[in-house]
């Protein structure tokens, strides 16, 4: 999903590495041109579920996917349990919310 200003990555509830690679093309073949800051919808994920690490490694690897391309990841519809769990990775400010 996207706009003229925004491009929006959306994390299913539960990712597994198809999903995983799904974000990262889409992150990859979005033009170089588009926008600087990009939205991954997290909103569907509970950490509760289980597989938090596996997001959160999944969240740094797509920060640094976009980074490469002159671009960062906001997170959309982030709670508090993930935003916590980013705090305590040291990604907190590298995954901040939008």
């Amino acid at each position: 999903m996207e706009t003229e200003e925004t491009q929006v990555l959306v994390l299913v509830a539960r990712p597994g590495a198809a999903d995983w690679d799904r974000l990262y093309g889409q992150l990859r073949e979005s033009r170089a041109d588009g926008p600087r800051v990009v939205e991954c919808d997290v909103s569907a994920f509970d950490p509760a579920d289980g597989g938090a690490l596996v997001v959160v490694g999944g969240l740094a690897r797509l920060q640094l996917t976009a980074r490469r391309g002159g671009r960062e990841i906001r997170l959309r519809g982030a709670g508090r349990e993930l935003l916590e769990l980013l705090e305590l990775t040291g990604l907190g400010e590298q995954l901040p919310p939008r």
